[in-house]
Parts: structure tokens; sequence; C-alpha cells
């Protein structure tokens, strides 16, 4: 009988996969370990948001820092453009003019359980 790659790496998969059950489902700590697992699974959750939140804000602030750049040089070459006529209509300017996201909008549905 000849055993494959294939074969060991399955094996090692359900050996690995067997052990972490009867980790986390251990009578006598199964429990802490679990709740451990979900304490860490939920602060990730948080950071992944947080960062995710502080990323649109900065791309936000970006556009809005280059809508108004645009606005100044078109206003310094003699047009008479406000802030809100520098880009034209369907440019995405409107977007930009939107408020920072609020942390429900960036929670990204991690709401808890």
């Amino acid at each position: 009988m000849h055993i494959g790659t294939r074969d060991l790496v399955d094996f090692a998969v359900a050996a690995a996969a067997g052990a972490a059950l009867m980790y986390l489902f251990d009578p006598d700590q199964g429990e802490r370990r679990r709740a451990q697992l979900r304490d860490k699974a939920a602060a990730r959750r948080r950071e992944v948001s947080d960062y995710a939140q502080t990323q649109a804000n900065r791309t936000l602030d970006k556009a809005r820092g280059l809508k108004e750049k645009i606005s100044s040089r078109a206003g310094q070459q003699g047009d008479e453009a406000t802030s809100g006529d520098a880009l034209p209509e369907g440019s995405g300017a409107e977007m930009i003019d939107q408020p920072a996201l609020s942390s429900d909008t960036a929670n990204l549905g991690t709401e808890s359980r």
C-alpha cells in the first residue's frame, strides 16, 4: 500500500482539528478556553473596525484636501469658481462633502451577540 503526500496532509489536518476540538471542549477547562477565544475574537473585531474607521477618515480627509487644492488653483487662475464649482458635475465632489463615517457605519456588522 502506497501512502501519498495528499493522504499525509489529510491525516495531519484531521488530527489538528481533532486536537483543537478536544482542547476547546475539555470538560474541565473548555468553557474557560472558549471564553478566552471569544474575548480575543471580539478584541480583534474591534481593532479591525477601528483601523477601517481610521483609514476611511484619512481617505476622506485627503479627498477634501485635494478638492480644496483644486478649488484654490482654479480660483488663482482667474476663474470665479467657488469650492463647490471647482470640480465638474458628476466628478464625485459631492461625495467629498459628506460627513466623516460614524462608528456605526464603520462597524461593518460586528455588533456583539
